[in-house]
């Protein structure tokens, strides 16, 4: 194992020779096999390796708590080695030199295949082989040129790095902006302002019990104060409060049936219908004695416009003025049959009313076709 990791520190700083380094790859494979190499090249390297740590006044220390078997230095086959426990599986660790330290942490970070990684996974990665005292110092602190051109000072190098992380970071504001300017569009795509006045009925969002999820909307309750825009206050049983709201919309449970007999209910005040068509002098008279917040000049123009548009405004549909239409059937085309959609029994009498109202105005005219078009019923 030892001969191996030997190499491998001897691998970081480079060869030139294709042929050694190929030998050095079949003897690797074979240690990595458990097949033994005992070769005098190996030897010199070990040996080597070996008076490096032991001249290294860093590790002076280090080997006499390797000779006492202490922090878990040890002595093996006269390389001092470090054990510690990674993934849950002990892994021995060559305990590296000075000299050889800045070549593994530059091999482990700074290369093309090493990713560049952080100081943790850095550490990690020299971990699985390598050790020595305050490794996570060093690869945190590590000393590192800074990259400048052979054209360019520090004092430019750091100008245009500002320079471009500005540049990035309006790039990075720019698209951030866009996409919550979309998030939010989307987001409030159905959402409507609530405008509260004092005085309104409103909710209020209490919660029932001491669990803060369990919540009811209790009201409805006045509008006292508009403190802010969105903020109101509302007058409560136990005073005023100031909590989530929402505007109280009044739902009709019963009816009540009232004959044209009875006069104990007052005055009812009817629903308009426009079931009546109006002439012109009825329009102008209706406009001259309802519209009270206008002048008598308003009122005339009123009047004037509506009886020079009296085809737009009045309740009787028009026809169009263009010509017919024709539509283009492929040859021996059948006509498909649809079942006609099921209309609600509380619009079938409109339905009714709109089909014979059209047929008196000369607009639809029954036919016994095998075309024809669903009925479709749209609130409005």
């Amino acid at each position: 194992m030892f001969n191996y990791l030997i190499f491998k520190i001897r691998d970081f700083e480079g060869t030139k020779d294709k042929d050694i380094q190929l030998e050095r790859e079949e003897e690797l494979s074979a240690l990595a096999l458990g097949q033994e190499t005992d070769t005098s090249e190996t030897n010199v390297a070990k040996s080597s390796f070996v008076k490096l740590q032991r001249t290294d006044e860093s590790l002076r220390s280090v080997w006499s708590q390797a000779e006492n078997k202490q922090n878990a230095y040890d002595i093996d086959d006269g390389v001092l080695v470090h054990t510690e426990s990674i993934c849950r599986e002990n892994v021995k660790q060559v305990v590296l030199p000075i000299c050889k330290r800045e070549e593994i942490m530059r091999v482990v970070h700074e290369i093309p295949l090493a990713g560049h990684l952080g100081e943790s996974k850095t550490k990690q990665s020299i971990k699985y082989s390598f050790f020595w005292p305050k490794l996570k110092q060093d690869v945190w602190t590590g000393d590192k040129e800074t990259p400048t051109g052979s054209s360019k000072s520090i004092e430019e190098y750091l100008r245009d790095l500002t320079e471009k992380l500005k540049q990035a970071h309006n790039l990075a504001r720019g698209n951030s902006e866009k996409a919550q300017a979309k998030y939010a569009s989307r987001y409030n795509l159905r959402s409507r302002e609530n405008h509260l006045a004092v005085g309104d009925q409103v909710l209020v969002l209490i919660p029932s019990s001491s669990h803060k999820l369990l919540k009811k909307w209790m009201g409805p309750t006045s509008i006292i104060e508009l403190s802010r825009p969105h903020t109101a206050r509302v007058k409560m049983d136990d005073g005023s409060d100031d909590r989530k709201l929402r505007q109280y919309v009044a739902r009709i449970e019963q009816i009540g049936l009232i004959f044209d007999q009875d006069n104990e209910f007052g005055d009812l005040h009817y629903a308009p219908t426009d079931t009546v068509e109006l002439d012109v002098n009825d329009i102008y008279k209706h406009v001259m004695d309802s519209s009270a917040g206008l002048e008598n000049s308003q009122k005339h123009q009123l009047a004037d416009l509506l009886s020079k548009f009296s085809d737009i405004f009045s309740s009787v549909p028009g026809s169009a003025t263009v010509k017919g239409h024709s539509v283009s059937l492929i040859p021996d085309f059948n006509p498909k049959k649809l079942k006609p959609y099921r209309i609600q029994i509380a619009l079938q009498e409109e339905v009714s009313k709109q089909i014979n109202d059209l047929l008196q105005l000369g607009l639809i005219e029954p036919s016994e076709s095998e075309w024809a078009y669903l009925i479709v019923c749209v609130s409005k």
